[in-house]
């Protein structure tokens, strides 16, 4: 099997539309020898709080972990296979202010 690092620095952190965030991972393996181009990938941490169930006190969160999917990589975005996206949906990507 062949590992590649698709980055393994951050490049930058944004604010997704919903809640939760994006990371940007850079300077990866080389990836196109010619242009010395190198793999990079997009992590987009969306918010899931999960459903709560009654407890004899109190609501409890019942919360199912994931794990990261490929959303796909950008070759016809961008014409490379250099780039990847993935969705990683956890309740760690909520915010933790009810209000501003």
């Amino acid at each position: 099997m062949i590992q590649v690092s698709l980055g393994s620095s951050v490049g930058s952190i944004s604010a997704n539309d919903q809640d939760g965030f994006t990371i940007a991972y850079v300077d990866g393996d080389i990836c196109n020898a010619a242009t010395g181009q190198k793999y990079e990938s997009y992590v987009s941490y969306v918010c899931d709080r999960g459903e709560e169930e009654e407890d004899m006190f109190y609501k409890v969160p019942k919360y199912q972990p994931q794990m990261p999917t490929l959303v796909h990589d950008v070759t016809e975005d961008f014409g490379t296979q250099c780039i990847y996206h993935f969705e990683w949906i956890s309740r760690y990507a909520c915010s933790q202010c009810k209000s501003n």
